[in-house]
């Protein structure tokens, strides 16, 4: 007997499944309810394996070009920002 987790929703009674399912048609599969709480802590060997493949990523080296264009960006980003902060408060008055 293989185990893997297979994530879906049910919808009009029956079974979507998130990712296309690498198996032959005929298959036979069994259905167990688990009931998902994306807001519970991970469990510490979830977070462990999260963390190593951190360690795997490498770090992100800028050109002084792309770090000038992105300085750039943010300042304007920064100033229509303050531009338009007040546009929604000026409905509340009306």
């Amino acid at each position: 007997m293989i185990a893997s987790a297979i994530r879906g929703v049910v919808r009009n009674g029956r079974i979507e499944v998130e990712e296309p399912l690498d198996l032959p048609d005929g298959t036979p599969v069994a259905i167990s309810r688990v009931e998902v709480d994306d807001d519970a802590p991970l469990p510490p060997e979830e977070i462990a394996r999260i963390l190593a493949a951190m360690k795997n990523i490498e770090p992100l080296e800028l050109t002084p070009e792309l770090e000038s264009e992105l300085t750039e960006w943010e300042k304007k980003l920064n100033q229509h920002g303050i531009a338009s902060q007040d546009k929604g408060l000026e409905d509340l008055f009306r």
